[in-house]
């Protein structure tokens, strides 16, 4: 009748190694750690910072001005960029296999 459908995987291990399995488990954890910083902080800036350029503060004599929203606004976005940047020097490999361990000198 038809062709039946293959099983699908999350991960393939292309090579004949289980480290590797454990290995995209951390990475998939990092970016999901990084993932969820990520929205901390625009949630936070998405909230403050609107109230701000609204005047909420002008009883207190702080005023955002449209120059200073694009200075914030080029900082926030750089800061999302390099935290996510830093995922690619992410070292999969557990703490005991990324150093080799050196023996003491006499």
């Amino acid at each position: 009748m038809g062709a039946e459908p293959l099983p699908a995987a999350d991960v393939m291990l292309l090579r004949d190694d289980l480290a590797d399995a454990a290995a995209a488990v951390r990475i998939s954890r990092a970016v999901d750690a990084r993932i969820a910083q990520n929205t901390r902080i625009a949630l936070v800036y998405s909230a403050l910072l609107p109230l701000l350029a609204a005047g909420v503060l002008y009883p207190l004599n702080f005023v955002l001005h449209p120059i200073d929203s694009v200075i914030l606004m080029t900082l926030f976005v750089a800061w999302l960029l390099s935290g996510t940047a830093r995922l690619n020097s992410f070292d999969p490999k557990p703490a005991s296999q990324s150093e080799p361990q050196k023996e003491p000198a006499e």
